[in-house]
């Protein structure tokens, strides 16, 4: 590593003194700043810098802070946008034979998952043809639509 990839002592007291000044550094690094500040003249005058630049971020936060009660006031708009709430929708028929599938005795479940995994790897005329010739299907179809 380079001299000037390595950060002088003075160069990490620097980096550290917004964190000093909003009191959130802790432990060994407060005391090092701390230790920094009391030995080091040339510390002052880099806290006075610091402090003047924190001062100054923290004046323009203030400035572009929105109101207190400007969060309230978006969702009034929003709903007020948005009009009055809408019913829930009905469910599909995808969810309503769902339903009822899983309502189904285990057995015939069994069944009809086979019958469709059958029928799935057949295409065209000669799925029709192949459900018609199973020996169970029209009487599992009975039982299906019966259930339904």
């Amino acid at each position: 590593m380079s001299a000037a990839e390595k950060m002088s002592r003075r160069d990490e007291m620097e980096t550290l003194l917004p964190f000093y000044l909003n009191g959130s550094l802790e432990g060994a690094e407060l005391e090092a700043v701390e230790e920094w500040l009391a030995t080091d003249p040339a510390a002052l005058a880099a806290l006075g810098e610091a402090e003047a630049e924190f001062s100054g971020t923290a004046a323009s936060n203030e400035a572009i802070r929105p109101p207190a009660d400007a969060l309230s006031r978006f969702a009034r708009a929003l709903d007020a946008e948005a009009g009055p709430a809408r019913a829930p929708a009905a469910s599909s028929r995808l969810a309503q034979a769902w339903g009822r599938f899983t309502a189904a005795s285990p057995g015939l479940r069994s069944r009809l998952c086979w019958h469709l995994l059958w029928c799935s790897r057949l295409s065209g005329p000669a799925a029709s043809t192949a459900i018609s010739k199973l020996p169970a299907s029209k009487a599992i179809l009975r039982k299906c639509r019966s259930r339904w």
